[in-house]
């Protein structure tokens, strides 16, 4: 068991705290580690939570900074390793839009060779280059959409797969009486739920009835 240490628990002395866990047998976390990869908790502070996201960006850039790549070398670089690294964060987590304008704004400057305080032409927009080639664009990954579409894909499970655990757990805590797409927000719910309901529009402009015995059709009302 690992107790979180939430931000109200900062006025707790430290002898208290130390009571706690040593009459529980546990032991204590900070607000920002992980487990299997998330944070274990998601606090006030969003940005804070998921900025590792930005550090690691970052970190695999500034490393191929020194060396000497193509231009196709580069698009294969930021395809490949950088639009991958935040994915599985995405899948669970809707992401501060500041956070991910931050990640394109560490790719751009990488694509036209600018670092640090450096100061060199940016010749495209990003929004240009995130367009499909066909529209002579670079189709590079536009990170909100994305993130929606793979929220949208866990909406779509819990619809798909009711009797599977994670569906079944959010089905007891916030639609007990009616399906994902009739749940509303609820009191007190958690980021992930709220991630969830924020792409649910999707599934619903995606999607359409088949009628069947038309028994659970809402006639005014679905498409």
């Amino acid at each position: 068991m690992v107790i979180l240490w939430a931000e109200a628990s900062a006025n707790t002395g430290q002898e208290t705290r130390e009571y706690i866990l040593r009459i529980a047998g546990t032991r204590a976390t900070t607000c920002y580690e992980k487990y299997l990869g998330l944070p274990a908790l998601v606090g006030r502070s969003r940005h804070n939570t998921f900025k590792s996201i930005r550090d690691r960006v970052r970190s695999r850039v500034s490393n191929w900074k020194a060396k000497f790549l193509s231009q196709a070398g580069k698009e294969i670089l930021l395809k490949v390793v950088i639009q991958a690294l935040p994915t599985y964060c995405m899948g669970v987590f809707k992401l501060p839009k500041t956070l991910l304008k931050e990640i394109n704004r560490v790719m751009h400057h990488y694509w036209w060779g600018q670092w640090y305080k450096e100061s060199k032409v940016h010749w495209v927009s990003w929004s240009q280059m995130g367009m499909a080639k066909e529209a002579r664009g670079m189709d590079f990954r536009e990170f909100e959409s994305f993130n929606l579409a793979l929220l949208a894909k866990q909406g779509w499970r819990v619809l798909q797969f009711p009797e599977s655990l994670a569906s079944q757990v959010l089905k007891a805590k916030y639609f007990r009486s009616s399906n994902f797409l009739q749940a509303k927000l609820g009191a007190r719910p958690s980021f992930i739920w709220r991630s969830f309901l924020v792409a649910r529009s999707r599934i619903v402009k995606g999607s359409m009835w088949r009628i069947g015995s038309g028994k659970e059709t809402r006639i005014w009302k679905d498409s």
